[in-house]
């Protein structure tokens, strides 16, 4: 076996213990495949006879030491201990998608800077019999000059004497809460204070009852202030009301409840962060990198670490119902994943990073492949290589919403920046501005798929009544209301007389074909047609 086949097989290996496990057609995979069904109808028939679990605040804690140690397990240290030699530990250690304090420090491009950021894992590095689709968040800061335990290091000076220079270390929170601002303001708490274990100890046991309260009576704890952290719990009424489902751990998980309310928290964190900080990068520029992610394209994001993980998030989180089923790196990875060719996996893929790799042998970004949309953050640009067309022949230049949505959304952003910037919203109504101008372009793709599925099933259910066959001959009717549903040429007829202005030009139409040949598309439809085949009852016909 050839060097490159052996380094080929190995990044596949690692790609897909990045991508979420259970629910996408494997690659390579025929669209009309038949696995997808049974995959969504496990799914269906899982959430409605489980019950969701309490959340702890707190998933992990870990601190990365600065400085050699003789034994490689004293160089950090986890919380709680049974996270030792955890397959989470390995990854965010041994592989280093926590990054070292050297490295976190250095100076970027080659460093981070110092520079808070969030990363995602899937939740099955914490349990492999976790939801194979959730998502763990990992909040990194340094330990900071207030950190007792600050280590030091001798490093040459630019007069070539040694001097002490002191390198924090590391400190990163796992958790399964997509709340940016109030986990850094946690880790900015639990970085103030010594034996840190105790405070961990004491923000989970009563973190999920104390900040959504309007007050409440706890044991107090000096340095640990829980006024300020719930005024960076940034969420609108109803999305705050759907933390009692966390809070009980009663409510069964039926239709998606959990996982639809982690998009809206994050999208309402991720989106609030981008306002205050990028607000340029919320119009076309978020838009143009949305509609690459809902066509299954591989996209490559370069900015400081922070702006390119809060994009890669937000990008995800606006999806919702639709779901990336493919890897998604959304920090800077560990050198070793970095030194393979990833812009040439054979699956769609996004990649953050804060400058091109020198093992890519790319001095810009018009040297990548052809394939790989770039979102140049810094720049407030994307870039699309003139000679790549989609598989519907759609030209990447016009990789936007189709007809006026696209043009329509981005004006109205920019009316929402312009009253952000002048002082008529505040950044939480500019926030829920844009969520709502963006996502009801999502919502209307969700909304085509819904109708398109129960057509299929209302064609079915009608032949099935004008048929003489007897009911147990159609066992398999819910897999042939499938196989006709992924019919290409049957979605584009029934969009045609459904809602003809949707496909008003061609580029319209070679948008939507493009879109429904996707595995996020194959993947709701699959939903849909088994959620609204078993509560239409025709299973039990």
């Amino acid at each position: 076996m050839s060097s490159d086949s052996v380094h080929a097989r190995a990044m596949q290996h690692t790609l897909e213990t990045l991508r979420p496990q259970g629910s996408a057609v494997a690659s390579g995979d025929s669209l009309n495949s038949s696995n997808t069904l049974p995959s969504a109808i496990d799914s269906l028939t899982r959430s409605r006879s489980r019950s969701v679990q309490p959340y702890a605040l707190i998933e992990g804690f870990f601190e990365r030491f600065s400085g050699k140690v003789r034994r490689p397990d004293m160089a950090h240290h986890a919380w709680p201990q049974t996270l030792r030699k955890s397959k989470l530990e390995a990854a965010l250690v041994k592989q280093g998608f926590c990054p070292d304090p050297k490295t976190f420090h250095q100076l970027s491009p080659v460093g981070l800077a110092g520079t808070p950021f969030v990363f995602s894992l899937l939740e099955t590095t914490l349990d492999p019999n976790s939801d194979p689709n959730g998502v763990l968040y990992c909040f990194v800061c340094s330990a900071g000059g207030r950190n007792p335990f600050v280590t030091k290091s001798v490093e040459p000076s630019p007069q070539g004497t040694l001097d002490v220079i002191p390198v924090p270390n590391v400190l990163c929170i796992v958790t399964k809460l997509p709340l940016f601002d109030l986990f850094f303001r946690i880790l900015e708490t639990v970085r103030s204070f010594g034996h840190r274990d105790h405070v961990l100890k004491y923000l989970n046991w009563h973190g999920l009852d104390m900040l959504f309260a309007d007050r409440g009576v706890v044991p107090e704890m000096a340095g640990v202030d829980w006024d300020d952290l719930r005024r960076c719990v940034r969420l609108s009424r109803p999305l705050a009301d759907e933390w009692r489902i966390l809070k009980t751990g009663a409510t069964l998980f039926t239709e998606n409840i959990l996982p639809g309310a982690f998009a809206r928290w994050q999208v309402h964190s991720a989106l609030h962060t981008l306002l205050t900080r990028w607000p340029s990068l919320a119009g076309d520029t978020l838009a143009r990198l949305l509609v690459a992610m809902l066509l299954e394209q591989k996209v490559l994001l370069i900015g400081d670490v922070d702006q390119v993980s809060t994009v890669a998030l937000l990008l995800r989180a606006l999806m919702w119902p639709f779901r990336w089923m493919h890897p998604l790196l959304s920090a800077p990875p560990p050198v070793q994943i970095l030194d393979m060719p990833l812009l040439e996996a054979t699956m769609p893929i996004v990649v953050s990073i804060c400058r091109l790799h020198d093992q890519w042998g790319c001095d810009s970004v018009y040297t990548l492949p052809e394939d790989v949309v770039v979102g140049i953050l810094s720049n407030d640009y994307v870039h699309v290589s003139d000679g790549q067309q989609n598989i519907a022949g759609l030209p990447a230049s016009k990789i936007r919403f189709p007809g006026d949505y696209h043009a329509s959304f981005t004006r109205h952003a920019a009316e929402v920046r312009r009253a952000l910037a002048n002082g008529g919203l505040t950044p939480d109504e500019a926030v829920e501005a844009i969520r709502d101008a963006i996502g009801s372009q999502v919502g209307r793709l969700a909304e085509i798929v819904r109708r398109y599925a129960a057509w299929n099933l209302s064609q079915l259910l009608a032949q099935w009544k004008a048929s003489a066959q007897a009911p147990e001959e159609w066992e398999e009717s819910e897999e042939r209301c499938f196989q006709r549903a992924v019919d290409r040429s049957n979605f584009m007829e029934w969009l045609s007389a459904d809602s003809p202005l949707e496909l008003r030009s061609s580029e319209a139409a070679a948008f939507y074909e493009t879109f429904f040949q996707t595995q996020l598309c194959i993947q709701l439809l699959a939903e849909e047609v088994a959620h609204q085949w078993h509560r239409s009852g025709a299973n039990k016909s």
